[in-house]
């Protein structure tokens, strides 16, 4: 049986230059006990999560809640929707109630610019005996500027002068 709870997934919103890597640290906060989910992280045009060496996303466990009986892995379902999933092979509960739940290695492309939003949703949470939540859809802005000159510039129109000498 599906039910909703106001158990929740949230991202910060996030500042990053274009070309370069960057972190997004997935977090849960949560009443219930759970041991396994999987969600959908819709990835906005000019954002990619990074692939290892053997053509495998970033997506790192955090293990302050994550138990060593636990596996992450994560997919492409289609252009621009990776599908994150985790399960424990002994039914073991996340631990805590808030923090980060995992990471995700990302890159802004070369060129891009601007408020872009990142989104996740077909969030679902399980409990050891297979009780089944729905979680509401969760998102965030990644704030993407360029660098000119020695100079961060970041759309919102702020801008990051690096080394700067008073005299």
């Amino acid at each position: 049986e599906e039910v909703v709870t106001n158990d929740s997934i949230y991202i910060e919103n996030i500042e990053v230059i274009a070309g370069e890597a960057f972190e997004i640290p997935v977090m849960f906060r949560n009443e219930l006990a759970y041991s396994a989910f999987q969600c959908d992280i819709n990835l906005p045009q000019g954002i990619e999560i990074e692939v290892d060496e053997y053509g495998d996303y970033c997506v790192y466990p955090e293990s302050s809640r994550l138990t060593n009986t636990h596996t992450l892995a994560a997919s492409k379902v289609q252009d621009g929707v990776i599908r994150v999933a985790c399960y424990s092979t002994a039914s073991r509960d996340i631990r805590g109630n808030d923090g980060a739940l995992f990471h995700i290695k990302a890159k802004a492309e070369d060129g891009c610019e601007g408020d872009l939003k990142l989104t996740m949703n077909n969030i679902r949470f399980s409990t050891a005996d297979g009780t089944e939540k729905t979680i509401k859809d969760a998102g965030c802005t990644i704030n993407v500027g360029q660098v000119q000159g020695g100079e961060e510039v970041v759309t919102n129109d702020s801008i990051y002068i690096e080394n700067i000498e008073v005299i």
